[in-house]
């Protein structure tokens, strides 16, 4: 109580160190906040890394890459889809040339 009628004091002179905002400002979404380590986890438990192409692999290229990651580019917090290849990365899958000419990863399914 004794705080408070402190604070109205500082007021009434005119000293506005005393008012404490109760409004937080509103937080900015990062390109972290779009990024879901667990979809990692799920391509790695689902696929397996190869080198070369052959009749058994698929072929993520980028489009499918951003669909499959739901990582499309935000105009004001960048482009997710690189944090997802990172990721990948680590985890062994690299992009490579395809038979086709694209860039892509290939894999294999891990249960066929």
């Amino acid at each position: 109580m004794v705080r408070r009628k402190k604070q109205y004091e500082q007021l009434a002179e005119g000293d506005n160190s005393a008012v404490v905002s109760t409004e937080e400002e509103p937080k900015t979404a990062t390109i972290q906040d779009f990024y879901l380590p667990q979809k990692i986890a799920a391509f790695h438990q689902a696929y397996n890394p190869v080198e070369e192409e052959t009749l058994q692999s698929e072929i993520f290229t980028e489009a499918r890459l951003r669909e499959f990651f739901k990582a499309y580019v935000l105009p004001a917090q960048g482009d997710p889809l690189q944090l997802y290849l990172d990721a990948l990365a680590a985890h062994g899958f690299y992009m490579s040339v395809t038979m086709a000419g694209e860039p892509a990863i290939i894999v294999e399914p891990r249960y066929q």
